[in-house]
Order: structure tokens, then C-alpha cells, then sequence
């Protein structure tokens, strides 16, 4: 057996799975090909990042400038499509990929920012100058899969998807909703 891990965004993870440059993925599930299977892992609802005491009504995000996360990648343009269909745009100065940039950049004050409650647990030692709120207009989220091409290791992503969801569970979860309660039901392990 050998091992390899490799991080990056879903849709290139996605790609190496169909090329079979990987046989395994843990990522934010697309729409399910026919080549492939998934095993869902965890419901990641998109929140509002802020200042840490800055307000997150409609207006009070207005008057901030918005970090938006870029549009090269899937959630990004998943994100932009979302709020277009909102009705809510915004002038962004700010177009970046880097989810520990976004969180220096709102911790710093520049602005405010949309990520998963999963990426806002990147914000390390800025997490005590944000705060996490829900989105202030319709909610959103993002499913985490663990997918396989139908080619014969199915047996060992269900195995995979069995062995992490109690981690995920302890680990992800349970600290996020210690911290942030009102994403009770909302960030979930998938059953």
C-alpha cells in the first residue's frame, strides 16, 4: 500500500480522481458522475466573518468592504451565483484564495467575508479578533464526501467514510458548535 496525500481545492481533487492520479478524495461533493461514488461525511454551512465587534445585518456588511474568495475555484463562483440569485451584490476590492489571508484581513479590520464554518476554523491566532454569524439572507452549505471511481475500492471508502465521521464528529464539530452554538444543525456529520 502507499500513501499520498494531497490537499488542495475540490474541483482539481475531483479532476485527479477522474484521472486517476488518485483513488481516493475527501472533498466537497459536485454532482455525482456516473464513474463515481460518494460517501457524504459532513454538512459545512457557509457563514458571515467579521470583525470582532462589528454588527453582521445587511447594512452593517455593507459599510465594510467584502474579501471575496475567488472565483477560479468552484466555491467561489458556487458563492457568487448564490448571492447574485440574493439579490445581494457588493463592490469587492478584495479576491483571494488563501482562507488564513481572508481571516488576517478581517482581523485586521479591512473587511468582512463569506467562507464554510470549516474554513473558518483556519483563522488560528486571529480567532479572537473575528466573530462567526450566520448569513444574513438565505443560508447556504457545502457537502464533505468521500469519493471513489467504481472501479472496485468501494468497500474501503465506506470503511474510510465509517472511520471518520467520529473524528469529524470530535474533532470538527463539537469544537465549532462549543464556540459558535447557533450552528447547531446546521454543521453536521452526515449520516
Amino acid at each position: 500500500t502507499r500513501f499520498e496525500l494531497e490537499t488542495g481545492p475540490s474541483h482539481r481533487l475531483h479532476d485527479h480522481l477522474e484521472n486517476r492520479s488518485l483513488d481516493v478524495i475527501v472533498a466537497a461533493e459536485v454532482d455525482v458522475p456516473k464513474w463515481m461514488i460518494s460517501h457524504p461525511l459532513l454538512e459545512d454551512p457557509f457563514v458571515a466573518i467579521t470583525p470582532k465587534g462589528r454588527g453582521a445585518s445587511l447594512d452593517d456588511l455593507k459599510a465594510l468592504s467584502f474579501i471575496e474568495y475567488t472565483r477560479r475555484h468552484a466555491m467561489g463562483r458556487d458563492l457568487a451565483s448564490h448571492l447574485s440569485g440574493e439579490r445581494f451584490s457588493l463592490v469587492h476590492r478584495f479576491e483571494l484564495d488563501s482562507y488564513r489571508a481572508m481571516m488576517a484581513m478581517v482581523a485586521g479590520g479591512t473587511g468582512w467575508t463569506i467562507l464554510t464554518a470549516l474554513g473558518a476554523q483556519h483563522a488560528g491566532r486571529y480567532a479572537n479578533d473575528i466573530e462567526i454569524h450566520p448569513l444574513p439572507f438565505a443560508p447556504k452549505a457545502r457537502r464533505i464526501s468521500v469519493a471513489v471511481r467504481k472501479d472496485g475500492l468501494e468497500d474501503m471508502a465506506k470503511d474510510i467514510t465509517a472511520r471518520l465521521r467520529p473524528l469529524i464528529q470530535a474533532q470538527v464539530v463539537q469544537p465549532a458548535l462549543d464556540a459558535s452554538p447557533w450552528l447547531a444543525g446546521q454543521l453536521a456529520v452526515s449520516t
